[in-house]
């Protein structure tokens, strides 16, 4: 088992669906048994640890009891020697196990990988979901060693030590007063605030413990391109959303989706309307304003006021396009079933949720908004270089 699943807003209407999902793909997903896996390096390369669910009796290798197709495992590497950019480098991760016919089975992923001797082709190319992967799973180690407070100051730590490596490195002439960022890594301060104020790190008594501890196995066990809007999630303004919006797309197979707007309380305003994918709380949030227009209502329900719509039904009576972005949502997310939530302004309890997932705003409990905390980045870089 690796995954933690649960129903903190139980309700057995709008929630059954989900728990129903759950217990199905538990037993129907693929998995194996008996597992050990192992990854190599070539010479100049060595694993230096493992992160994940398994039990390790050998530093080299990993001992699961079952991995199954949700599983994620976050492998750590270090440099023994200087390698030779004109070479390349290869890892291999293998793994032995037993099937559900009692068959034992090997799985083989080979990856060759050019090798850079600059740092600016390193940051050119560096990989933010890979990044915010691998230190939300450190993070998560440091808050069970130590607290969540080192756990907070080692994430911000790790940003300041990576930007001032850059600014050192690799910006030409900057001002001194300017902060430079690495344009592949340039969003990874506010995804780094997003995980300060979760559920998962966030400093106070109000997170339910059940829920912390959820979304501590849930970091773990992420699929990298899940990572991001999990930490981050989604904001779409569907009064504002383009000709296109909600329409399938033949050329990407997929349904067009709604620009995003930023995570702020600045953005919404009482006369929109807004959807939230919130995947740590497995909740799709359509939140009303109080003044929304009647037009707008009707264009994007089908009803005249926020009161005539229903949690239940809202799927079947909303406008085929509001519809088809909903169903394209949960498709992305096909081994979670998220339930969707009307949140009429000022109304419902659950509408707490939604505006504190608005991370870029100053939380109430003193935490920075994202202006404060890039502030407080900067000056720790200047700290450094002077």
């Amino acid at each position: 088992r690796d995954r933690v699943s649960t129903q903190s807003t139980w309700d057995q209407q709008k929630d059954y669906a989900r728990l129903q999902h759950d217990v199905w793909r538990n037993l129907t997903r693929p998995c194996g048994y008996s597992g050990i896996i192992r990854v190599r390096t070539s010479k100049g390369i060595r694993v230096k640890g493992y992160n994940g669910h398994f039990l390790s009796q050998d530093p080299l290798d990993m001992d699961v009891a079952a991995v199954s197709s949700d599983s994620v495992y976050c492998v750590e590497l270090k440099h023994d020697e200087k390698l030779d950019p004109k070479e390349q480098v290869y890892f291999q991760a293998a793994m032995l196990y037993t099937n559900r016919e009692g068959h034992r089975r090997i799985r083989v992923h080979t990856l060759r990988c050019t090798i850079s001797s600059t740092l600016p082709n390193l940051f050119r190319n560096a990989d933010l979901d890979a990044t915010v992967a691998s230190l939300s799973r450190t993070t998560v180690i440091k808050s069970i060693a130590s607290g969540m407070t080192a756990a907070r100051e080692q994430l911000t730590l790790a940003n300041i030590g990576i930007l001032t490596a850059y600014r050192r490195n690799c910006a030409s002439n900057p001002s001194a007063g300017q902060l430079i960022l690495p344009e592949a890594l340039k969003l990874l301060p506010i995804y780094s605030l997003a995980l300060i104020k979760g559920n998962t790190f966030r400093q106070g008594t109000d997170v339910r413990i059940d829920e912390r501890v959820q979304e501590l196995f849930e970091l773990q066990t992420l699929r990298v391109s899940q990572v991001l809007p999990w930490v981050y999630p989604r904001l779409f303004p569907l009064h504002l959303m383009s000709a296109s919006a909600g329409l399938y797309d033949e050329q990407r197979g997929a349904v067009v989706l709604p620009t995003t707007e930023v995570g702020s309380s600045e953005k919404i305003n009482s006369t929109g309307v807004f959807l939230m994918h919130d995947l740590p709380s497995r909740h799709i949030f359509l939140w009303i304003g109080e003044r929304v227009n009647n037009k707008v209502m009707q264009f994007l329900f089908n009803v005249d006021t926020a009161e005539a719509l229903d949690d239940a039904t809202l799927e079947t009576t909303a406008s085929e396009r509001v519809c088809n972005i909903i169903k394209e949502l949960k498709r992305q997310r096909n081994d979670v079933a998220d339930t969707v939530r009307v949140l009429r302004e000022k109304r419902d309890p659950l509408e707490s949720i939604f505006l504190q997932r608005l991370v870029e705003d100053r939380s109430p409990n003193g935490i920075w908004s994202y202006v404060e905390y890039l502030c407080y980045i900067h000056r720790h870089i200047q700290n450094k270089l002077s």
